[in-house]
C-alpha cells in the first residue's frame, strides 16, 4: 500500500511471484522498469508462496487428506515434529522467492510525502525499488509484522515505479520525452536497435510547434511558415 496526503494507492492485484532458483537475475535488475518477468506466477496478497501455488494449481490442496505428503521436499516422518528437520534439498521452498509489483504513482503524488506500507511480512524479506535496495532481511524480520518505508526521493510522480515494472515499448522512428531524472534504462527487441538520447538544461523560454519547425510564438512560426512556401526559409 502507497499512502499520502493526496489519498491511498493499494497494491494488492497484479504482483508476479516466482523462486529464485529459476531466476538468474538479482534485485537490482528485477526492481528496475527495463526487467521483464517471464512464467512467473500472477498472485494476489496477502499470500504466502504455498498458498499461491495451491491457487495457481500448481500443487493440490494441502489440507484434503494427505495432499501435503505429494508437495517436494515433505518426506519427513509422519507424526514427527517438522519444524525440527533440516529442510529436504530438494524443497523448493529451500530457497528465497520473489515478489515482484509493478504500479503508477497517480501524479496527485507529486510534492507529497509518500509511504510504503507493508501489512504483515513473514519472516524475512530484502525489499528493492527502482534498482536501489530500500530495507535488507536485518531490518525486514518477524512473523507477520508490519513495516512502513519513507520512498519521497525513490519514485516519480505520474511515472511508473517498478519494485519492483514493465517497460513502455515505443516503435521505430519514434521520439520519447523524458521527465527529470539521473538515469534512463533502455531494452532492446531481438532485431536491436540504435537511438540518439539528447539532454539539455531547460531554456524557460516559450515554445511554438507545428510540424518539423518550433519557434518561439506563432508570429514566428507563422513567418517561418511563410519562408517555407517561397523558398527563402533555408538561406545558403
Amino acid at each position: 500500500m502507497l499512502s499520502s496526503a493526496e489519498g491511498t494507492l493499494f497494491l494488492r492485484e497484479g504482483w508476479s511471484l516466482q523462486s529464485s532458483g529459476k531466476v538468474d537475475e538479482k534485485g537490482e535488475v528485477l526492481s528496475m522498469p527495463a526487467f521483464r518477468p517471464k512464467n512467473w506466477y500472477t498472485v494476489t496478497v496477502p499470500t504466502t508462496v504455498v498458498a499461491a501455488l495451491v491457487e495457481r494449481k500448481v500443487y493440490p490442496d494441502p489440507f484434503f487428506g494427505t495432499n501435503l505428503r505429494s508437495f517436494p521436499g515433505v518426506t519427513y516422518p509422519i507424526g514427527s515434529n517438522f519444524s525440527n528437520i533440516p529442510m529436504q534439498q530438494d524443497s523448493p521452498f529451500i530457497v528465497p522467492w520473489w515478489y515482484r509489483k509493478e504500479f503508477v504513482l497517480p501524479a496527485g503524488f507529486k510534492g507529497k510525502s509518500i509511504w510504503l506500507n507493508f501489512g504483515g511480512i513473514n519472516y524475512r524479506a530484502n525489499i528493492w525499488l527502482n534498482g536501489k535496495l530500500l530495507a535488507d532481511s536485518t531490518q525486514v524480520a518477524g512473523m507477520y509484522r508490519g513495516f512502513e518505508f519513507d520512498i519521497t526521493d525513490r519514485v516519480s510522480a505520474g511515472g511508473r515505479d517498478a519494485g519492483s515494472e514493465s517497460p513502455q515499448e515505443t516503435g521505430n522512428r519514434s521520439l520519447v520525452l523524458f521527465d527529470t531524472g539521473d538515469e534512463i534504462t533502455v531494452q532492446a527487441g531481438e532485431q536491436g536497435m540504435r537511438f540518439l538520447l539528447v539532454s539539455g538544461q531547460p531554456l524557460q523560454e516559450p515554445v511554438a510547434w507545428q510540424g518539423p519547425i518550433v519557434m518561439n510564438t506563432q508570429e514566428e512560426l507563422q513567418h517561418a511558415y511563410d519562408e517555407l512556401r517561397l523558398g527563402t526559409f533555408i538561406k545558403r
